[in-house]
């Protein structure tokens, strides 16, 4: 039960993070446009570059973080760190610096809407496998009734095991089952008693 409460925390925790990537990496790039279209300024176009790509690497520490847990028993641990550490080298190596002076040139700015275009594609195809990753994960709760709008295992089983003795005095004493209204015990709503009636 804990596994699966961790396991469903951090997966929405995953979906969390993509889909930042997913927005920030959507911002340079709309920001790229607006440049090229002349509907922005440098000045501008430049404290938006820096902002968004700030935001991109807080989403991408998030992601990196909560894939941690799973590296070596999630597939997609592997791209994923692998496109964190592509990201952190070009930073570091100088590959995302813009000059102001050459920001107009269709070769400079070129150059970064073809890297964030691929970031962006990567992150897109990966919210969703995110997001089936979490939506599997909030189902597994309630398959394992640990939901907070589900009932209790407990009484989950006390129903069933009610309902089953019922079955089985009904039958010793010969008389057909029959289903009636739900016993008023604290069972999940909806869930069908078999009553018994002797």
């Amino acid at each position: 039960m804990i596994f699966t409460i961790f396991a469903t925390i951090d997966s929405l925790t995953l979906l969390f993070a993509i889909t930042g990537l997913v927005g920030s990496s959507g911002c340079l790039l709309k920001n790229i446009a607006d440049l090229e279209h002349d509907l922005v300024n440098s000045v501008d176009f430049m404290r938006n570059m820096t902002t968004w790509a700030l935001v991109e690497y807080v989403f991408l520490f998030i992601n990196v973080a909560a894939l941690l847990p799973f590296l070596g028993s999630w597939w997609m641990a592997v791209p994923q760190l692998m496109w964190a550490a592509i990201k952190i080298m070009r930073s570091l190596s100088g590959g995302g610096k813009m000059d102001e002076r050459e920001i107009y040139k269709s070769k400079v700015y070129l150059k970064h809407r073809r890297f964030h275009m691929t970031g962006f594609l990567f992150y897109l195809c990966s919210w969703f496998i995110y997001f089936v990753r979490a939506m599997c994960a909030i189902m597994d709760i309630h398959v394992h009734g640990i939901s907070p709008y589900d009932e209790d295992s407990t009484r989950s089983s006390l129903c069933y095991r009610v309902a089953a003795q019922g079955s089985a005095e009904r039958q010793r004493h010969g008389a057909p089952l029959r289903v009636t209204r739900p016993l008023s015990l604290p069972c999940r709503p909806g869930r069908l008693i078999v009553a018994l009636q002797m």
